[in-house]
Parts: C-alpha cells; sequence; structure tokens
C-alpha cells in the first residue's frame, strides 16, 4: 500500500495529491517519490523504479518532462541495513522500502520550497492508496 500525500508551503505554494510507493499490484515495478525541478519549480511524484536485465532496480536519475533538468528527492533513500540513518533522529516521517535492498524515509516537514526557496514545505499525509 502507498501513502498519499500533500505538499504546502507558508508562501502559499501547493500541488495537487502525490501518490508514494506502491499498490498490490504493481509496488515490485513502480515506487513513487516525491522530487522536485529547480527550473520549472515544480513538486513532482516519479517511481524510481527501472527494468535492468530483467530485474527492477533503484534509480534516482530522473529528469523533468517539461525542461529535461535531472530533479532533486524529497527525503532520504538508502541502503536497508544502514545503521547510520537509523541511528539518526528522523522525526515524524513516512518510511517506505522500495525493494529488499532500500529505505526511504521522509520527513513530512522542513523541505525546500521550489517557489520561494524557502524550507517551509511540508507533506501533509492524505490517506493510503492500493
Amino acid at each position: 500500500m502507498g501513502v498519499i500525500v500533500k505538499p504546502y508551503c507558508t508562501c502559499g505554494y501547493t500541488t495537487k495529491e502525490i501518490y508514494l510507493g506502491g499498490g498490490m499490484e504493481n509496488f515490485y515495478r513502480n515506487c513513487l517519490l516525491p522530487f522536485y525541478c529547480i527550473h520549472c519549480k515544480e513538486i513532482y511524484g516519479r517511481n524510481i523504479l527501472k527494468k535492468h536485465k530483467g530485474e527492477y532496480i533503484v534509480d534516482t536519475k530522473i529528469h523533468c518532462r517539461i525542461c529535461s533538468s535531472e530533479l532533486v528527492i524529497y527525503g532520504i533513500l538508502t541502503s536497508f541495513d544502514n545503521d547510520e540513518i537509523q541511528s539518526k533522529e528522523i522525526d515524524d516521517c513516512i518510511e517506505w522500502n522500495p525493494n529488499h535492498y532500500t529505505s526511504y524515509y521522509l520527513n513530512r516537514n522542513h523541505h525546500y520550497c521550489p517557489n520561494c526557496g524557502k524550507e517551509e514545505i511540508e507533506f501533509e499525509e492524505l490517506g493510503i492508496w492500493d
């Protein structure tokens, strides 16, 4: 099951809902995570799983569909057994495991706003999807 979030900033910037993770039928080939484009000043949900030599691997080199610049990921994507991340203080976060090797953490607040440039984006959790 995935999580539905919506980003909000104190400057008034928001987007439509972003679906994170994957559903029951596609979780092995589809894991949506939030990214932003510094040039287009937009936030997008993009799939980080790419098929490579018959299996799906994590690939965060994702480009904007409008301007082709590389998108910047929100949150922390790390190896599943990384003790450094597990020992860090991660408050009030959404966690997802894109595969058996990778963990993803998204704190709900204090993220970069592509509109005003401040660390004021907050991801509100709206529900779950399947």
